[in-house]
Formats: structure tokens, sequence, C-alpha cells
């Protein structure tokens, strides 16, 4: 009889050593879950404050190179995959319309002259 009281204490403070375990997993689980999406949201709100800076800097320059466009793209691509909003979608799409895009030896010219 004190085998069977004995195998089930130990079994008893296993159950209770795993279910502690499992719950400490979740718990951890879920906080990197919160954590991903408060960074996520970080890198959303700063791709966004940089893209509005860049579109009305160069939409006020009314030019842009092809290395400076291909990088707001991609900075503006990266922007749509993490969930951005059509604000700064319709400022690309004004930059796309009116800023002239020119060659990098003639911004380099303005800026030295």
């Amino acid at each position: 009889m004190e085998t069977i009281k004995d195998y089930w204490a130990q079994l008893s403070a296993a159950l209770a050593a795993a279910v502690w375990v499992v719950k400490a997993a979740i718990k951890r689980r879920k906080h990197r879950a919160e954590w991903e999406r408060t960074v996520q949201k970080a890198l959303l709100a700063t791709l966004h404050d940089r893209l509005l800076f860049l579109c009305l800097q160069y939409l006020e320059a009314g030019e842009i190179t092809a290395d400076e466009m291909d990088n707001l793209t991609l900075l503006y691509d990266q922007y749509v995959a993490l969930g951005g909003n059509g604000t700064i979608k319709k400022l690309m799409e004004r930059v796309g319309i009116y800023v002239k895009i020119i060659d990098e030896r003639s911004k380099n010219n303005e800026l030295e002259g």
C-alpha cells in the first residue's frame, strides 16, 4: 500500500511540474508575441515617418535621382508589407507623377555649384 501512495505522490509531483513548465512556456510565448507586435508597430511608425519626410522633401525639390527613387520604393514596399496605410501610397503616387527623375551627376553639379 505504501508503494502505491509513493507512486501517486511522485506522479502528482511530476504532473504538477509539467503543468508549471507548460504554463511558463505559454506565458513566455505570449510575452514574445506581444513584444513582436510592439516592434512591428514601431517599425511601421518609423517607416511612415521616414517616407512622409522623404516624399515631402522630393515633392518640394521637384526632382529625385534613380538611386533615391529605388531607396524610396524599397522603404515603401516594406511599409506596405507591414500593413501601411493609404496616406503614404497617395504621396508615393504624387512623387511618381510630379517629381522628375534626374541623373546623379546633375544633382552633384547643383550641390557643388
